[in-house]
Parts: structure tokens; C-alpha cells; sequence
């Protein structure tokens, strides 16, 4: 059974589908620099049988960057042509939003 948070998320996904709102970065960061980063976290589940680490790196970011435009469309991950990544999708201000609005409205139930 998936954790509450990642069946949340992927709701959230389905449902916001090509429509997310964006965070943007001043600073640009790395994709190459988070891809090591994260082969570098145990829960990858990266072994020595996958291959050398950078080229698993390049691989991947070959693929990103062959796909950057669908990537953008679909999920507001803007990935520039040099490697860098500038926007994520904004998951949660929609979930914000709601809960002050069922907030405001149990509050003014009440009295």
C-alpha cells in the first residue's frame, strides 16, 4: 500500500494535468548535479551491476533534454537546452488554498 503523501501527490497529478501553477528559481540548478546527488542517496537502489554512476547521469539526462518540451507541457518542469532546471510544478498551493477555504466555511457554520 502507498503512503498516504505519494497517493496524494499522484492524485494531485492526474488531476492537475498540463494545468500546474509554476515555482520558479532565480539560480537555475544542476540537473546533472541532482542526478549525481541522487544516485548517491541509498534509496536509489543504485548497485555496481547498473553501470558507472556517470553514465547513468548522462543517459539520463539525455533523455530529459530529448523530452524537455512534452516534460515542460505536461508538468511545468522547465529544463533549458544546457541542462538546468528552472521550474517545478506547484503541487500543493491548490491543496493551501482549499483548506483555508473549508476552513473559513466551518468557521462561519459554527456560529
Amino acid at each position: 500500500m502507498l503512503p498516504f503523501s505519494e497517493e496524494l501527490f499522484y492524485q494531485i497529478l492526474l488531476y492537475n494535468f498540463e494545468n500546474f501553477d509554476i515555482i520558479e528559481f532565480e539560480d537555475p540548478l544542476s540537473v546533472k548535479e541532482l542526478l549525481q546527488i541522487a544516485l548517491e542517496n541509498e534509496e536509489s537502489g543504485w548497485t555496481p551491476e547498473d553501470g558507472p554512476k556517470d553514465e547513468l547521469v548522462e543517459g539520463a539526462i539525455n533523455i530529459l533534454l530529448s523530452k524537455a518540451p512534452i516534460i515542460k507541457e505536461y508538468f511545468a518542469l522547465f529544463i533549458t537546452d544546457d541542462g538546468y532546471l528552472k521550474t517545478l510544478p506547484l503541487l500543493i498551493g491548490d491543496i493551501f488554498k482549499l483548506s483555508i477555504t473549508i476552513f473559513i466555511i466551518t468557521f462561519f457554520l459554527m456560529f
